[in-house]
């Protein structure tokens, strides 16, 4: 079974350095060598080695791009797919436009943009989480706020100062990370230094950091607001009708975790 695999930020294509070879080879590290994947790790634009996205709304086409990745260019029927962070909402929008091609998806949280679509008769529970979504993006998140706004005013100074870019980038994985405070729990220094080193070195530079200002949505035919299903504090978007959709709740990740009743209640079948 094809496997894709998505990225955010502040790292890169090297989140997933740890975890292909137990995809690629289980039998390697206690598993049954017939679960073995094909694993398909693409960098996404305006990250790594591509150049910056040059429209409003670029991240919510990526799942097209990556639907001619498998399908059109390296062949493959049906795949499944798994996105963390920014590659949440690719995988997400992956799975809503080409539900034929996907098998199931895995989310490590929900996408943060469905916390601005709030139903009016939340849960106590929901309600809860919202207010510390709230709360996260005015504290731990509020570096998104410049980064949406005035990138080019950070990205000036990130570009004239490595060890400005690696502060910026590691305190992320320091505050976001579940490493109890202290980074190195859970990332060696080398893997810090290699994704600074991605940051620094590829084409766009530290440029790539404010892909904040392409988060906005395009409106799409498909995805209009009476064509999507309610589940609590979020809206999923039809996707994929016989396969499922599976999310994973991080104690150390406070952003638009929905709390779990409400996708047991208002979910899909799919949901788990």
């Amino acid at each position: 079974m094809p496997l894709i695999l998505t990225h955010g930020y502040p790292d890169s294509f090297l989140r997933f350095s740890r975890l292909i070879p137990l995809l690629t080879d289980p039998g390697a590290h206690g598993g049954d060598p017939a679960d073995a994947f094909d694993v398909v790790v693409p960098s996404l634009p305006g990250f790594g080695f591509w150049s910056r996205p040059d429209s409003d709304g670029a991240t919510f086409r990526v799942g097209d791009l990556w639907h001619e990745l498998m399908i059109g260019e390296l062949g493959y029927r049906r795949f499944g797919a798994h996105g963390g962070d920014w590659g949440i909402t690719v995988t997400e929008h992956l799975a809503r436009s080409h539900a034929g091609s996907v098998v199931g998806i895995h989310l490590t949280d929900v996408p943060f943009w469905h916390a601005f679509q709030r139903p009016d008769d939340l849960s106590p529970a929901e309600e809860k989480q919202l207010a510390a979504t709230d709360d996260f993006m005015m504290k731990r998140g509020a570096y998104a706020m410049i980064q949406g706004t005035r990138p080019l005013t950070l990205a000036q100074g990130l570009m004239d100062s490595p060890a400005g870019l690696a502060a910026w980038l590691v305190e992320k994985f320091q505050s976001l990370g579940d490493c109890e405070g202290d980074v190195e729990n859970r990332s060696t220094l080398d893997e810090l230094l290699t994704n600074i080193m991605v940051y620094w070195t590829a084409p766009t530079g530290p440029r790539s950091c404010p892909t904040t200002t392409s988060r906005r949505p395009e409106r799409r035919a498909g995805s209009s607001a009476a064509g999507r299903l309610r589940v609590g504090p979020i809206s999923c978007l039809p996707g994929v009708t016989d396969g499922g959709e599976a999310c994973g709740i991080f104690r150390t990740v406070q952003c638009c975790a929905s709390p779990g009743e409400s996708a047991r209640e208002r979910g899909p079948e799919g949901w788990r």
